[in-house]
């Protein structure tokens, strides 16, 4: 099932990556993160790798461009296909978040040589639910912030979005993963996404979205 109550969709701002008043979960900018998702876990997967190239994902916190300190690097190198992972869960303490404080996540990609998929999984170490997002991040050369509002998520399980506890996202991976893929990521966040003038309730505990962090 799908939550209700925020009903912006995915929006891709081309030209300047946007700045707002969420939450950094992940900056980038430190090799220990010290920002509110606490040590992350990357990792990366080479599928395939037909003439032998350097791959690399990884956090570069020393990476550093205009006003950009940190951000996390994505090379394929010519021909390899390969998927890239970054988990955030308090370590292992669960991140204790809550989702009704905030609409959405935020992502300021400073380029990408290519189309890509994306997926971002929410999980409730409590009840054992989890809630999952798709879809694709066009390429860029000039920076993009992709926005997706939590009302694009689809819940499996028991899943409680008052305490969020894990978030994993998924790089270039689903069905279709590309090859010769470059990017780079430099912040993560939460995001305030304006909720709808009425309050509406949310599908799966019929609980009030009118909780919303005022900035």
């Amino acid at each position: 099932m799908r939550w209700s109550g925020f009903i912006i969709p995915i929006m891709l701002a081309s030209t300047a990556m946007a700045q707002t008043s969420g939450l950094v979960l992940d900056d980038f900018d430190s090799a220990i993160n010290d920002e509110i998702g606490g040590d992350r876990a990357i990792s990366l997967d080479v599928l395939a790798n037909p003439f032998s190239q350097l791959t690399k994902f990884e956090v570069s916190p020393g990476y550093a461009f205009a006003a950009v300190t940190g951000a996390a690097v994505f090379n394929s190198g010519l021909g390899t296909k390969q998927t890239g992972t970054l988990g955030w869960d308090g370590g292992g303490e669960g991140l204790g978040l809550d989702a009704f404080e905030y609409g959405g996540f935020e992502l300021d990609f400073l380029q990408a040589d290519q189309d890509f998929s994306l997926s971002v999984e929410m999980t409730d170490f409590a009840n054992g639910g989890s809630a999952l997002w798709s879809g694709i991040v066009g390429a860029t050369q000039t920076g993009r912030t992709v926005l997706i509002s939590f009302d694009e998520f689809t819940t499996t399980g028991e899943f409680g979005p008052t305490v969020l506890d894990s978030i994993t996202i998924v790089f270039n991976g689903g069905d279709s993963p590309i090859s010769s893929l470059d990017f780079v990521l430099t912040e993560f966040r939460t995001s305030d996404i304006p909720a709808p003038g009425s309050v509406a309730l949310l599908g799966l505990s019929g609980l009030l979205l009118g909780r919303r962090r005022r900035a």
